[in-house]
């Protein structure tokens, strides 16, 4: 009994380990919390904001007859759930979720369809993987490339394996008018707005606690582990320094618990399991490392891009204890599971309808030369 007691306050007891370490360590706090400002000003509003209003627009305005013959007979959905599974592999990571919660509200989805929708439509952009992990962080375009072949192909192998789970979809149900333009284009706006509130908290709480960890006492290797499991831009940047390309294409699929805190609002409306999504973050991350064995092998990259010290192995990155890395993932998990279900539900409120949370995806430019 005393154990339980511990676990059900263990995170009051992790807030207040947080608060004391913004008291003992302001000036990190508060330089995390205007980088995190910085970041979304010059980079999370200017890039995901246009996102958020297309996908919001085409979901309420009606899908294409070819994208809506793919969706059914790809992934057994029906036609108007096009815009979640395009924009959940082309716009970033939480818009997908953020589109098929949309669809279920407005009725075009059935709670099923939209789980199924949430547990492959999430993946990197392009602007991401190519750009900002590729270009940036491993200096090779092909290498950013490859990470975002590799993870689109396998979102769209879990898609298709889903199918296999769901019977066909209604025709007749899935046959709703579209909204007028005008008042699609209205509506859009203002959920891609709202959404961008919630996108900019989740951002600035992160950076915040970046800036602490990179100032705390604790080892090398553990710093990095935390990186790596909780924000995927850090993370990213942290392996293509020490580890390998498959190291930054699990990364990229796992996504960080930033991601998954944000989508949380999405999985609570739509009944969507938290255990099961974070076991299809976890087969995302296997099969794009899969995916990008066999294109490495048609196409392969430097040398340079898998260490960026001469002489290491390409295994430095899990030189730490075993042990750790996997109570920090137990610990990850128990605080998403408190967060879900202590965190009140906003879905249902006017003010805040179709909002939705987006990651970040800000380039990083740390690397250390050879």
């Amino acid at each position: 009994m005393k154990k339980f007691r511990f676990l059900r306050s263990f995170p009051f007891w992790c807030g207040v380990a947080a608060g004391a370490a913004v008291l003992l360590r302001p000036q990190a706090a508060a330089a995390g919390v205007k980088n995190g400002l910085a970041l979304c000003a010059g980079v999370v509003i200017p890039s995901l904001f246009p996102f958020l209003a297309v996908s919001s627009f085409c979901a309420r305005t009606g899908t294409p007859k070819m994208l809506g013959t793919l969706t059914r007979v790809l992934f057994r959905l029906p036609p108007c759930a096009a815009p979640a599974v395009l924009f959940g592999l082309l716009g970033g990571y939480p818009v997908g979720c953020k589109t098929a919660a949309q669809l279920e509200r407005d009725g075009l989805l059935t709670k099923e369809q939209a789980q199924r929708c949430t547990l492959f439509c999430v993946n990197a952009g392009p602007a991401f993987a190519i750009s900002a992990v590729g270009e940036l962080m491993l200096r090779q375009r092909r290498a950013g490339l490859l990470l975002f072949v590799s993870l689109t192909a396998a979102a769209l192998m879990l898609g298709v394996l889903l199918r296999f789970t769901a019977a066909a979809p209604d025709r007749a149900a899935a046959a709703v008018s579209p909204a007028a333009p005008a008042a699609a284009l209205v509506q859009a706006c203002e959920a891609a707005a709202g959404a961008i509130f919630g996108i900019c908290g989740w951002v600035t709480l992160f950076s915040c606690w970046n800036a602490l960890l990179a100032g705390s006492a604790l080892p090398a290797g553990l710093k990095t582990a935390l990186l790596c499991l909780t924000e995927v831009t850090a993370g990213c940047a942290c392996a293509a320094q020490r580890a390998n390309l498959f190291t930054v294409a699990a990364l990229l699929a796992w996504s960080g618990v930033c991601v998954v805190c944000q989508v949380l609002p999405q999985l609570k409306q739509l009944g969507t399991p938290l255990p099961l999504f974070l076991c299809f973050r976890g087969a995302h991350a296997a099969l794009s490392c899969a995916v990008l064995w066999g294109l490495l092998r048609l196409f392969p990259v430097e040398q340079a891009v898998f260490s960026t010290f001469a002489g290491q192995t390409a295994a430095r990155s899990f030189s730490f204890s075993a042990p750790a890395a996997v109570a920090l993932l137990g610990l990850c998990t128990v605080f998403l599971f408190d967060v879900e279900r202590e965190r009140p539900d906003f879905t249902r409120s006017p003010l805040k309808k179709g909002k939705t949370h987006a990651k970040i995806e800000s380039p990083s430019t740390g690397r250390r030369e050879k």
